[in-house]
Order: structure tokens, then C-alpha cells, then sequence
């Protein structure tokens, strides 16, 4: 699916979510009607304020019901528009207030969906249901102002009249939708190629990590797949699931990549060096987190997703925090470590753990998971440790993959 599409889908959740809200506020129309006729202002009948009550907790209803079943999702936006728009028109057939201006609201309101059928579907289903509710006022119009017209030639006035309003109003919102669309197709065609631009010059940068040598390019590419598998559990489990929306998921997988990048700036001789580091080499190495920090913000400033951009200087400059606070380079404790630096910090260690390198062997993955749950609290975050601990069968069929 394209960004386009997906651009158009949320849009029309967004409009479901905004009429329900209108529809929810509907509800109280009866109850309100009801508590007025306690002050002797009895604009209908209590048996009418009930059925609107019931229609409009039935429409809301039918609308969520609808939004359950992805199969008859897209006759939401029917159910609402055209059930608010019956709403009004029987509203105006039972009080003697004009209530014509609020006719166009519903038609007007469709445009919002950027849709130029529905657009004129919905202004269609209007016209119809307006002339209808004329024809039902003319008997009662004709009787409250004891006019000399006969209800059907009251009604053939009105009615030309308003044909005439809603042919002109048809024709300025079906134009009016379709260069909002167009422009709005047109927008998110440029927004797609230049985030395919990021795309290709974040790619480009971790490349250039992997190229480093054969470890670190296959650490940056499982450490990816560990903070997608972490970060998407993380939120089927409840755990911020506020904060990782999809979208969100996908930017710290692709800022995970680069969370090395300041290994460019170590020398081969400390980086690919076998057997223990010593202190200074060990003092140089910790300054790849700053130093990396560095690398992304002058190289990719220029991003335009200014939240995939902090994804990565947060990625690249806290993912050795602990949660403890006895990390570096800032000494960050608990929640002030940004979430996807905490979530790096599990997978790159895990990975480390089940990696062999020059100086060490790698670990059976039981083993690895032992030493994560003895650093849960300490070095990790207890939560997002615990949720690795659970993706036990999901992380070793994706290891068993890699082997093949």
C-alpha cells in the first residue's frame, strides 16, 4: 500500500472518529428536549424525544459495530453522514423552526473524507431525503401560516428552490473535493519520494557501519530485527503502548542500524583487537556513543522526519544507559533514557551475548537470557527485559533462519 492510500484511510478514520463524536453529542438532543419540557417548553412530544434518543444511541451503535468488522468498515462514514443528515431533516418536520441552513452541513462535511464519490453519493442521498422531509412539512407549513396554497403547490415552490440551491452547492463541493484531493494526492506522492530519499541515505549510512567489518554488519542487521521483535511486543503486551504506534516501531528499527556508527572513528587496532581491552582502549571505545552522535547529526540533519532523526541521535547516543544510572556517556537513570535507547540497549546486548567475537565465544541462548535477567533492574529496564525473555521461541527461530 502506498503512502497515499495510507494518508486516505487515516483521514477517514480520523472523519469516522469526529462523527461518532457529533453523534455521541446527538444523544443528549433527546434527553435535552425532555428536560425542557419540564419548564413547560415542550417543542415535541415526549414520545418524540424518545425516538430521537433511540435513533441516535442506534446509529452511534451501528457505526461501532461497524468499525469492529473490517469487512464493513467502509459503511461507517454512510451509516453516520446519512443518519446524522435524517436526523435533522426529521428534527425540522416536527419544531417550526427553518432549520434550511443546516441542510448543507452533512454534504459540506463530506468533503472532508477527500473522497469525490462519496462526496457526491452523500449530496445525492441528501437531496433526496430533503425533498422528502419538504413534502412531509408542506401539510403543516401550509396549516401553522393558513396560507392560501395548496400543500403540493407549497411544496413544488420549495422544492424548485431548493433544487436549484443544491444543484449549485453539489457542483461546488464535487470541485472543490476533487482539487483538495488532487493536491493532497499530489502532496503525498512528494512526501513518499522524499521519505524514500531518507530511506536510502539512512540505508546508505548503515552500510557504511556494516562495511567496518563482518561482525558489525551483522550485529546492525539482527540488532534491527531484536528492536522491531521488542518494540512490537512491548505494545502487544500493554507496555507504552501509547508511544509505539507502527509507525513509531518502524523508525526505531531503522534507526537501530546506526546505533554503532561512532565505531568508525576507533581505530582497527583497539576495534578488531583480540583478548581484553585495557582501560584506555576501553575509555576510547566508550567514546564511539558521543562521538556517533556526532557522525548522524551532522550527516543527517537534513531530515525532514525530524522524529526519525531524534530516534537516531537518541539510538546512537544513549543505547549504553543503564537503568540504574551507572552507564554512559551521560550517566542516565530509568525513564530519562529515551525509550528507544532502552529498548537498543536490550537488543544489542543480547546480541553481543550470542555473537562471537574476536575476543570471546558466543553463548548458548538460554545462557544469554540468564545474564539479561540478572542485569533486569540494573543495566536494563525490567519490563523490556522480561518481554525478551518471552520472544525465547520467536528469537531463536529467527537465529535458526540466519544460520541457513
Amino acid at each position: 500500500m502506498g503512502v497515499d492510500e495510507r494518508y486516505f484511510e487515516q483521514n477517514e478514520r480520523s472523519m469516522n472518529r469526529f462523527l461518532m463524536g457529533c453523534a455521541s453529542f446527538l444523544t443528549l438532543l433527546g434527553p435535552l428536549l425532555i428536560l425542557l419540557r419540564q419548564f413547560h417548553l415542550e417543542i415535541v412530544s415526549l414520545s418524540i424525544c424518545i425516538l430521537i434518543f433511540v435513533y441516535t444511541v442506534g446509529v452511534l451503535g451501528l457505526s461501532f459495530g461497524l468499525e469492529k468488522f473490517s469487512r464493513w468498515k467502509q459503511m461507517t462514514k454512510y451509516v453516520l453522514t446519512i443518519g446524522i443528515h435524517l436526523l435533522i431533516c426529521f428534527v425540522s418536520t416536527e419544531v417550526e423552526w427553518n432549520l434550511n441552513l443546516v441542510y448543507v452541513i452533512v454534504p459540506a462535511l463530506s468533503c472532508l473524507y477527500y473522497d469525490r464519490r462519496f462526496t457526491l453519493y452523500i449530496t445525492e442521498i441528501c437531496y433526496a431525503i430533503l425533498i422528502l422531509t419538504i413534502y412531509l412539512r408542506s401539510y403543516s407549513e401550509v396549516m401553522i401560516t393558513q396560507s392560501d396554497l395548496e400543500p403540493m403547490e407549497w411544496f413544488v415552490a420549495f422544492s424548485f428552490w431548493s433544487t436549484l440551491e443544491f444543484f449549485v452547492l453539489a457542483i461546488i463541493l464535487y470541485l472543490l473535493v476533487d482539487k483538495i484531493h488532487q493536491a493532497l494526492y499530489l502532496l503525498q506522492r512528494q512526501n513518499a519520494a522524499m521519505v524514500e530519499m531518507q530511506n536510502q541515505l539512512v540505508t546508505g549510512l548503515s552500510n557504511l557501519v556494516e562495511s567496518r567489518d563482518k561482525s558489525t554488519g551483522e550485529h546492525v542487521l539482527r540488532t534491527r530485527e531484536y528492536v522491531r521483535m521488542i518494540a512490537e511486543e512491548l505494545k502487544r503486551t500493554g507496555h507504552y503502548s501509547s508511544e509505539l504506534s507502527s509507525e513509531r516501531i518502524r523508525k526505531y528499527a531503522m534507526a537501530a542500524p546506526l546505533h554503532d556508527t561512532g565505531k568508525l572513528a576507533v581505530p582497527d587496532s583497539i576495534l578488531l583487537k583480540e583478548g581484553r581491552l585495557t582501560k584506555e582502549e576501553y575509555e576510547i571505545i566508550k567514546q564511539h556513543t558521543t562521538e556517533g552522535y556526532r557522525l548522524v547529526t551532522e550527516n543527517l540533519s537534513n531530515l525532514t522526519d525530524k522524529e526519525l532523526f531524534g530516534a537516531i541521535q537518541d539510538t546512537v547516543l544513549y543505547h549504553h544507559e543503564h537503568w540504574d544510572g551507572s552507564g554512559y556517556p551521560k550517566g542516565l537513570s530509568g525513564t530519562d533514557i529515551p525509550l528507544c535507547a532502552r529498548i537498543m540497549a536490550v537488543a544489542d546486548a543480547l546480541d553481543a551475548l550470542l555473537s562471537e567475537r574476536s575476543y570471546k565465544k558466543s553463548m548458548e541462548i538460554d545462557e544469554a537470557f540468564s545474564v539479561l535477567e540478572q542485569q533486569k533492574g540494573i543495566s536494563f529496564e525490567p519490563c523490556i527485559v522480561e518481554t525478551v525473555l518471552a520472544l525465547k521461541e520467536p528469537i531463536s527461530r529467527f537465529l535458526e533462519q540466519e544460520e541457513k
